[in-house]
């Protein structure tokens, strides 16, 4: 038997010392890289406005909003009165925005001015005309009306309120424009992408116009959100029971909001350098402007400031334009009104992407 000799340890090189002045130059190169990372995001600073400022302005106006649904805001919701007010109205409810008449109140209520209406007529009980839309809104209203716990609520059609409400009116239409609105993203980057892939002087020399370039990349996506709206509203009518007041003011809201969106892509493409820039301007419009228009929360329950704010942007009045064709049955006249103002915004965000557009920068990668 044999003995085995054991394996030598072979000594570990001691590395060599760095001399100071590498240390100095891989500090210095450390400190350059990281002043160049910081000047970029001063020149471009979306994300430094999708992380703070953003956050800020969602949670300035949700807070308030979601208080006032838990009856934890100091003021109760607004509403316009009917005849005469009752004791104790000022004091628990405040005044009311406007004394109307009765079918101005219902006009009021079914196109979403206002989310109640109080009627008190001479010789008949007190009742309540209330958006169908917020039925989170009912009790807190109810809450602060003196008898409120024996007054009738009804829906501005008058139908009785628990069979016009529905918690999905709110809820579907909000979140299906929240999300239809990121398709923007989508076509403005397929510009970007033909530069990418060097293919806009093909594209260009098909003989086309610019418009009708813009148009020809621009209408799929606009079909596309259209048919998100119809398929989803109507998948909500036939589940869970959200009625359609008016088919063609609704299938005309679906495609207006395809045309906002092709629109709005447009624009988005023209004002972003690249096809990395286009997905942070596209969360500011879709995130903060869909919040603030009343995709999240509606519009009723946000502070008087972001009431103010909130027809700014396109997606307050698709919401409009789809609630008062369903759940609210808004009247013609006020539909047709939503209508020309998506119409409006279109044109406006096409002709800005349109002529806004720097077509030479898209010739070379």
């Amino acid at each position: 038997m044999t003995d085995t000799a054991a394996p030598r340890a072979v000594p570990t090189p001691t590395p060599a010392p760095v001399p100071p002045a590498a240390r100095i130059a891989k500090g210095a190169a450390f400190a350059a890289l990281f002043r160049k990372e910081l000047t970029i995001y001063r020149r471009d600073p979306l994300l430094l406005i999708m992380l703070f400022a953003v956050p800020t302005v969602l949670t300035l106006f949700l807070a308030p909003a979601l208080g006032g649904a838990f009856a934890l805001s100091h003021e109760p919701p607004a509403y316009v009165l009917v005849g005469t007010p009752g004791p104790g109205d000022a004091k628990n409810l405040g005044r009311p925005e406007a004394t109307v008449t009765l079918a101005e109140a219902k006009d009021r209520v079914a196109r979403g001015t206002t989310p109640f209406a109080l009627v008190r007529e001479p010789g008949a009980a007190p009742y309540v005309i209330a958006d169908p839309t917020l039925p989170v809104l009912v009790p807190v209203f109810l809450e602060h009306l003196s008898g409120g716990a024996d007054a009738a609520v009804v829906s501005p059609t008058g139908k009785p309120y628990r069979d016009a409400a529905n918690p999905y009116q709110q809820s579907l239409f909000g979140f299906a424009l929240l999300n239809v609105f990121f398709a923007g993203a989508h076509a403005a980057q397929a510009l970007h992408r033909e530069r990418n892939w060097g293919t806009w002087n093909r594209v260009l020399s098909l003989g086309l116009g610019k418009g009708a370039i813009l148009l020809a990349k621009m209408l799929p996506i606009a079909l596309i959100a259209a048919a998100q709206e119809i398929l989803l509203i109507g998948g909500g009518s036939l589940l869970v029971g959200i009625p359609i007041q008016n088919p063609l003011f609704l299938l005309l809201g679906a495609l207006a909001t395809g045309g906002v969106v092709a629109a709005a892509a447009c624009l988005l493409a023209a004002v972003s350098a690249n096809d990395a820039q286009v997905p942070q301007f596209n969360n500011l419009l879709t995130l903060l402007g869909g919040a603030l228009a009343g995709a999240l929360v509606p519009v009723a329950l946000m502070p008087s400031w972001a009431q103010l704010v909130a027809p700014v942007f396109p997606q307050y009045w698709v919401i409009d334009l789809l609630k008062g064709a369903t759940s609210r049955g808004a009247s013609v006249p006020a539909m047709t009104a939503d209508l020309l103002v998506l119409l409006g915004y279109t044109a406006l965000f096409g002709l800005i992407g349109r002529y806004g557009m720097r077509w030479e920068r898209l010739r070379h990668a």
